[in-house]
């Protein structure tokens, strides 16, 4: 039995095992909200830390993706970050010997404790969020669906897009393993997320892809940045999800667009970047 089944079973036992004048003092509707916020807020719950622009995680390390040109040092990449070259050699599957990055590709670089903590004391963190375990995250800071699940231009079209700046973090909407992290046909540099060997999720016409087949990511893990590869008229983030191959809505997995996670994580970190400023001069 699923994990959904089993959800739906505490909340019919919690329903039935309330006193009377609890049940009768409220309307139905608030009762059964009732009930199930405090399931979902006891054991059936998780934390859920949300990768922003300056602090990210990548295979169980936090750290930050970077941009190097070709021939960039790894001494100086490092510098910034108080990171060591070691930890960047291993966690980018680098020569064990290598000096350099030969050729321009993103990279992840590790923070240190120290790293960590000075940002912290620059007010520089990451959101947290207490969410079902089942729950869908937004994969992308959106500003609108442009189009829908369905019928389109004479085709049809399975998933949703959600139009974004080129350049926007894209999210892992649940936890899971890649399946595929390349140039797929019309939907461009795309990645594909298996959770729990039933459900997929798939990210399209990205810019950059971060991750690769095999990883194992977390609820709001970065795994890419948005674009307009592929088939794509402009830049935005193509979602789908899908039971086995059986394509689904994903409005019914996300919850309610009013203001995004996102506008909160920013909200937390009111100049941000000029806190990040401060770190690195003060580093130099």
């Amino acid at each position: 039995m699923g994990k959904g089944k089993y959800k739906y079973i505490i909340y019919i036992i919690a329903f039935f095992f309330m006193t009377d004048s609890i049940l009768y003092s409220q309307e139905p509707l608030n009762s059964w909200e009732k009930i199930q916020s405090q399931v979902q807020n006891s054991s059936a719950s998780e934390q859920v830390v949300i990768d922003n622009l300056y602090i990210q995680s990548y295979q169980e390390q936090t750290g930050v993706w970077k941009k190097v040109p070709s021939g960039s040092l790894l001494s100086e990449i490092a510098k910034p970050y108080q990171s060591d070259i070691d930890s960047i050699i291993e966690i980018n599957n680098f020569p064990k010997n290598a000096i350099k990055v030969f050729a321009a590709s993103w990279i992840f670089i590790p923070y240190t404790k120290e790293y960590i903590n000075n940002l912290k004391i620059n007010g520089i963190s990451r959101l947290e969020l207490r969410i079902a375990h089942e729950e869908y995250i937004w994969p992308v800071e959106g500003i609108r669906i442009t189009s829908h699940l369905g019928q389109r231009w004479g085709k049809f079209h399975p998933g949703v897009d959600i139009a974004t700046p080129s350049g926007s973090l894209v999210l892992a909407a649940m936890d899971g393993e890649i399946t595929e992290s390349r140039f797929i046909g019309e939907y461009g540099n795309a990645i594909i997320l298996n959770h729990n060997q039933s459900y997929f999720t798939l990210y399209g016409h990205l810019s950059d892809n971060f991750v690769k087949k095999g990883d194992k990511v977390r609820k709001g893990q970065v795994i890419g940045l948005s674009g307009s590869t592929g088939h794509s008229t402009g830049p935005h983030l193509h979602f789908e999800v899908r039971y086995l191959n059986i394509v689904l809505n994903p409005e019914v997995f996300l919850p309610a667009f009013r203001e995004s996670i996102y506008v909160f994580a920013r909200k937390e970190s009111n100049d941000i970047s000029t806190g990040v400023r401060r770190v690195e001069t003060q580093e130099q």
